[in-house]
């Protein structure tokens, strides 16, 4: 895929005063290069276009009330040497006119939510890194549906209140969940550790009914709790022996008791690091529905080695301080055009 010297410096402009977002609207492409791009991009675009961010720190809108691609330069540290992580300082919220939001590829410092009686439908949020909460509140029976949630990473707590028929797939997911109906989980990695003590809150996952588990590993050692009833569990791996799954479960061919240290090839306590490695160490023995292993690794979206997202790579990058003696700058920009 061949990408213009514009496009390129667009990806690498992190760190630099001036940042810059493309919008890409029916063919023809505008550069932002104000002290706000994203806020000035997103003011000018219309449903259907996709936008670009570069790597570093931004602010973005108010509000995404429009059904736009989002794009950035990923999130994982280790991928994004050449252009620094794509951050969002701000909060982050959804509109009622977010229906087919494609977003991918971004840090987020701040909270993510929509606001109540709010819904948006026909989303995909892949390969992003969540800092803080995650939120889609109550409404009076105005849902956000068919939402698909694949490959981030959620290092807080996560409020599911106002989704039903979505699905989050192959996530490594810290904190608890509360209020989720109806919804499918599926090749996620669940680590928080610890469990019911003194209120429903404690349970890791929490007022949650009639949903669909499967393939999932959940690392939780002691006192890992539902509270709920009528969720189906099929095909999981547990480190707790005899996890409280709530009332009236359906249990079938699960994976009790799997010793922790047997679990992963690399996972430091309950924290996703960019260093640990969460491949299993037996995927033979542990395989899920679908005959794949159990985990991120395994189901129809496959946690991606380093949250590349689906534009081209950039993985290095030369660009000199000063032109030559014809006036000419040197860059030297090694990208990689992504299949997925």
């Amino acid at each position: 895929m061949k990408l213009t010297v514009a496009f390129c410096l667009l990806l690498v402009s992190n760190s630099q005063a001036q940042q810059r977002v493309a919008r890409h609207s029916a063919g023809v492409t505008s550069i932002y290069s104000t002290t706000t791009p994203f806020v000035d991009a997103y003011n000018d675009a219309i449903a259907g276009d996709t936008l670009y961010l570069p790597g570093g720190s931004m602010t973005a809108p108010g509000i995404i009330d429009k059904s736009l691609t989002i794009i950035g330069a990923g999130f994982h540290i280790d991928s994004t040497l050449a252009t620094y992580q794509t951050k969002i300082s701000n909060g982050f919220n959804f509109g009622e006119n977010a229906d087919g939001v494609h977003l991918e590829g971004v840090y987020f410092e701040g909270p993510v939510s929509a606001g109540t009686n709010i819904s948006f439908n026909n989303a995909e949020i892949k390969r992003c890194y969540f800092n803080n909460s995650f939120n889609i509140a109550a409404s009076s029976g105005n849902f956000t549906e068919n939402l698909v949630v694949s490959e981030c990473v959620f290092r807080n707590n996560l409020n599911l209140e106002n989704t039903i028929n979505c699905l989050w797939s192959n996530n490594i997911i810290e904190g608890k969940i509360s209020s989720s109906s109806s919804n499918v989980f599926k090749n996620n990695i669940f680590l928080r550790n610890g469990g019911t003590c003194c209120s429903i809150s404690d349970n890791t996952l929490y007022y949650f009914y009639n949903n669909l588990f499967e393939n999932n590993v959940f690392y939780n050692s002691t006192g890992f709790s539902v509270h709920g009833d009528g969720n189906s569990f099929q095909r999981n791996l547990f480190v707790n022996a005899g996890p409280n799954l709530g009332t009236a479960p359906i249990n079938l061919n699960n994976y009790f008791g799997i010793a922790q240290a047997s679990v992963f090839v690399n996972q430091v306590g309950f924290t996703w690091l960019t260093s640990n490695d969460n491949h299993l160490q037996d995927p033979v023995t542990y395989f899920g529905t679908d005959a794949t292993p159990v985990g991120i690794y395994g189901g129809f979206f496959p946690f991606k080695v380093g949250a590349v997202p689906q534009n081209p790579h950039i993985s290095a990058k030369t660009i000199s301080n000063q032109t030559d003696v014809n006036g000419d700058l040197n860059i030297q920009i090694l990208t990689g055009a992504q299949d997925n």
